[in-house]
């Protein structure tokens, strides 16, 4: 069962995506997905997105976080290739 910091990265890298509109390299606020979340802008958040950056999810502005970058192993786990690629790579 998936721990309430990667369930939140999963959904920061899916809010993410969404607001790249297919433009790679686009930065997106974390307050606009904060905004679309419906989340307070708080230590909670913060932790997801360092998930998500341990993971290699995501990039991150330098501290104070302002700023997200989905990497190409985010745009894998929000089109549900991530767990493919890596049982791939496993074999």
């Amino acid at each position: 069962m998936a721990s309430r910091n990667e369930t939140l990265a999963r959904r920061v890298c899916k809010s993410a995506h969404r607001f790249m509109h297919d433009r790679p390299n686009q930065w997106v606020g974390v307050h606009d997905i904060c905004q679309e979340l419906k989340i307070p802008r708080d230590r909670t958040i913060d932790e997801a997105i360092l998930y998500a950056v341990q993971r290699k999810w995501l990039t991150i502005s330098p501290p104070p976080v302002h700023s997200v970058l989905l990497t190409a192993d985010g745009h894998d786990l929000v089109r549900g290739k991530l767990r493919r690629i890596r049982a791939l790579r496993s074999r």
